[in-house]
């Protein structure tokens, strides 16, 4: 067996190899020119940074990167954005242990161990969305009011941090950091580092643009949330995430918002090395956390305000808090992790293919622990459930009572709801792909098939990781490793059948890197010279992973903005990666409050009531697509008062309906242009 597991490396790495060859990933357009020369001065300037510091003292990595990134972000964006992002932290971290002293989970400062703090804010931004939920229908969204209700929470967290800086200096525990552990750090900090500068841009994602900005833009102006399926078809959706970019937006603007999901990256990040803590060493945990942030579908998440980085981290939460159940049966750990389920849920429905697998796992372990029934984790297990049903409700319940839909727009096939399409809508056939053996490979290189990406935007650790993990040691099947095992298998079968979508199955890797870490642990003690090659092959596919990371889309190829030039840049790229932004804003200066047609995709910041010919609205789309002429789309503009229209430049396509082609030329003219899409206006006297 031991040879055997070599053969297996050697055959992991000839299939990347052969692969990347075969499949042409590395001769993509992965970067534009000035993004490479950009993204190797960041390579040589953190390479010459970790160097020095390493030579001067070890343990000032993390405090420089964290101080500098914070500096840099200020200085280009201003301090708010970084204040409020820091506030909000804050707020949610003393949430989450007002929350685990409830629970009895949390113990005295000095003595808390540093995951149950992770958990703690992760928890805390999930009791707070489920808050704003609620806050959301009233006109008291204002920054003060945000500022207020976090103020007491944010001075609880500020006292547990000063104990336990306290209680560390006087212990004065300082081991420092080994070379293996320093570079470890330094590499996954180098990864982070790349996230971060692609993050600091302005929001130009279709779903970003169309969905995830347009709440808090919306919340700034109007100050209340209107669950209007006729105004937005997606109000009624679950919204945890975007209620967390509100408060942030609210407080610092839209660079907070958008460094919120590195935030949590960075969180998961902790959670991943603190998590493999438990099965290998700080040096292995740091590596291993590494392989999730250079995977680029992990990029797609950091760089762009999409809710899966903390939807992942909720997953993520729940998941260390049932592992750490299953070694040590602290029964208060399972009414905390059904809060986080109930977060994810309230952020997306998908995650029940992830809370479903946790809860039976805890439930069928109740019956099996030393061939005794468990009553007091029996007992905490109702609770869990109890709280993951409550705290995930709000949406469905809302959705329920506005469209009699509990997932509008999902699902109305069967519910029926007069506000949508009444054809089957799930499915995506683009993401309906069969299992088979060679699944593993065509996800690596050729993830196109199962992403809106280049090829390679799962990067190769991966699949190394997958081989290697089919001749696994003996001694390396923990409880808590079989708990990770069962329910990321279940979370992929469930989600695969549904949705053959990699951006879904994000939350199953730092399971997946669990499991890894335990196998190199175990390797660690019975060949070490094998653990030694695992280790460097992992440590490669980590370089080439943060390479390939703009194949993740196509908004970073240009990696980062120029910070001496950082506002011009910010406006051109904007420009050029969602130049419906520009109209709105022109909008928003010309015609302030009044409603505009869309005849594209999203219209996020518009100050008036938006329309779109599309799903996003489906009742006005409905209406357009019975205008059967111009003269009815005249008569269906006039109707809604609507004289203002942003639409694409010939050039650049045409509406998705031939009727509003005709409208535009026979009722219309330019106002204003940029990049493919032009703002028209009705003419005089129509």
């Amino acid at each position: 067996m031991p040879r055997l597991r070599a053969v297996v490396a050697l055959a992991a790495v000839a299939s990347c190899a052969i692969g990347a060859v075969t499949s042409g990933i590395f001769n993509q357009r992965i970067w534009d020119a000035t993004g490479q020369q950009r993204f190797l001065l960041y390579t040589g300037l953190f390479a010459l940074a970790a160097a020095l510091i390493f030579a001067v003292r070890r343990s000032l990595l993390l405090p420089c990167f964290a101080c500098g990134v914070a500096l840099y972000a200020a200085v280009l964006t201003g301090a708010a954005p970084v204040l409020s992002v820091v506030y909000f932290a804050l707020g949610c971290y003393g949430i989450g242990l007002l929350a685990f002293r409830k629970l009895r989970l949390a113990g005295r400062d000095e003595l808390r161990p540093l995951w149950l703090d992770t958990v703690a804010l992760v928890t805390g931004a999930g009791i707070w969305g489920f808050a704003v939920s609620f806050l959301a229908f009233a006109r008291w969204n204002w920054p003060v009011v945000h500022g207020l209700l976090l103020a007491i929470p944010a001075m609880i967290a500020g006292r547990s941090i000063w104990n336990r800086s306290r209680a560390a200096r006087r212990t004065r525990v300082a081991a420092g950091l080994n070379v293996s552990e320093y570079w470890a750090m330094a590499l996954l900090l180098y990864v982070l580092g790349a996230h971060f500068l692609m993050s600091l841009k302005p929001e130009v994602s279709a779903d970003g643009v169309a969905i995830h900005l347009t709440v808090p833009m919306h919340m700034a102006v109007h100050h209340f949330w209107p669950f209007d399926v006729t105004q937005f078809s997606w109000a009624v959706m679950p919204m945890t995430a975007e209620w967390c970019f509100t408060t942030v937006y609210l407080l610092g603007g839209e660079y907070a918002a958008k460094l919120l999901p590195f935030v949590f990256l960075c969180i998961t990040c902790v959670l991943i090395v603190l998590l493999c803590r438990r099965v290998a060493t700080p040096t292995l945990a740091m590596v291993i956390a590494a392989v999730y942030a250079a995977t680029p579908v992990v990029q797609l998440i950091s760089g762009a305000m999409f809710t899966d980085t903390i939807w992942a981290a909720f997953l993520l939460g729940a998941a260390v808090l049932i592992l750490h159940w299953t070694e040590w049966r602290d029964a208060a750990a399972l009414p905390a992790s059904g809060i986080l389920l109930g977060a994810a849920m309230a952020t997306k429905l998908v995650a029940l293919s992830f809370a479903a697998p946790c809860l039976a796992w805890v439930f069928f372990n109740c019956f099996g622990w030393k061939r005794r029934f468990d009553r007091k984790s029996m007992a905490a297990l109702i609770v869990a459930g109890v709280l993951f049903v409550l705290v995930a409700a709000p949406p469905y319940a809302t959705a329920m009572v506005k469209t009699g839909d509990p997932v509008f727009p999902y699902f109305n096939n069967i519910f029926r709801s007069p506000h949508y399409d009444t054809t089957p809508n799930w499915d995506d056939f683009r993401w309906k792909t069969r299992l088979t053996w060679h699944t593993p490979i065509d996800v690596t290189f050729h993830t196109s098939k199962f992403l809106e990406s280049q090829n390679g935007a799962l990067s190769l650790s991966w699949i190394v990781i997958l081989v290697l993990l089919l001749f696994p040691p003996r001694g390396m099947f923990t409880r808590a490793v079989a708990a990770a095992l069962c329910i990321g298998a279940i979370f992929f079968l469930l989600t695969w059948s549904r949705a053959s979508y990699m951006r879904y199955l994000v939350p199953l890797f730092p399971l997946l890197l669990f499991v890894f870490a335990a196998y190199l642990g175990a390797l660690r003690s019975k060949q070490p010279w094998l653990y030694r090659a695992v280790m460097g092959i992992t440590v490669a596919t980590v370089l080439v992973g943060t390479f390939l990371l703009p194949a993740s889309g196509y908004w970073h190829k240009n990696f980062c903005l120029d910070p001496r030039n950082f506002k011009a840049e910010a406006a051109k790229y904007m420009e050029q990666m969602a130049p419906l932004r520009v109209m709105v804003d022109y909008l928003n200066r010309t015609a302030p409050g009044q409603p505009a047609a869309f005849f594209w995709v999203g219209a996020a910041g518009l100050e008036g009531r938006p329309y779109t010919s599309g799903s996003h609205t489906w009742d006005f789309f409905h209406e357009c697509d019975e205008a059967r002429s111009a003269q009815a789309v005249k008569q269906l503009m006039a109707k809604n008062g609507i004289r203002h229209f942003v639409t694409p430049l010939p050039s650049c396509g045409v509406p998705n309906l031939p009727q509003l082609e005709d409208f535009l030329k026979l009722y219309t003219r330019e106002k204003f242009r940029g990049s493919c899409l032009y703002v028209a206006e009705t003419k005089d006297g129509i």
